[in-house]
């Protein structure tokens, strides 16, 4: 009979999300997981699976977090603008300055499994639909808008993990937030 975990594993997999999340999936060894989590690499393995299995586990999480914080009460324009300035606040106040998991992950795609890089893709798509759904609340239908407002996201989020200053992260929104209400 197996004996019985002796480790919180919400924990655990909020130890290995953010190390995954701040060094990307090709720098973290088990080992680091191991160190990280105080765990030996037998006891994560049987908890989780391999390396592998356990960024599923990190990316679905984090993957949620990120699906939650599209719930924005604003619509239309306003909605998008919203997200967006959430957006640039999350990663001002985060000062490890790690980006996006979703957005860094889509940056090493070839060391990730067939699976991962749907999920990577899919997840770029919700946002992508967050903001044609904010956008056609003001019936705004052009994909071209929708685009701008994805790349800012993205941009932001990218931007953010190499420590480029708030202001230039609220001028990217601002520019794209203003170029889509002009059209």
């Amino acid at each position: 009979m197996p004996r019985p975990r002796k480790f919180d594993t919400e924990e655990a997999v909020e130890q290995f999300m953010e190390l995954f999340w701040a060094n990307g999936f090709s720098a973290v060894s088990i080992k680091d997981i191991a160190q990280r989590t105080g765990l030996r690499p037998g006891s994560l393995h049987a908890a989780f699976g391999n390396k592998d299995d356990m960024f599923t586990i990190a990316f679905e999480r984090y993957g949620q977090n990120f699906r939650d914080h599209m719930n924005i009460a604003e619509k239309g324009l306003e909605g998008a603008k919203a997200y967006l300035d959430q957006l640039v606040r999350s990663a001002i106040a985060d000062a490890d300055r790690k980006g996006c998991l979703i957005v860094n992950t889509a940056h090493e795609l070839d060391a990730h499994t067939p699976a991962i890089r749907q999920k990577t893709t899919d997840r770029l798509e919700d946002m992508k639909a967050f903001f044609r759904a904010r956008l056609s609340e003001d019936g705004i239908s052009s994909e071209r808008q929708c685009n701008a407002l994805f790349g800012a996201a993205v941009s932001v989020l990218t931007l953010a993990r190499s420590n480029q200053p708030e202001y230039t992260l609220r001028d990217i929104v601002s520019v794209a937030v203003s170029s889509t209400n002009e059209e």
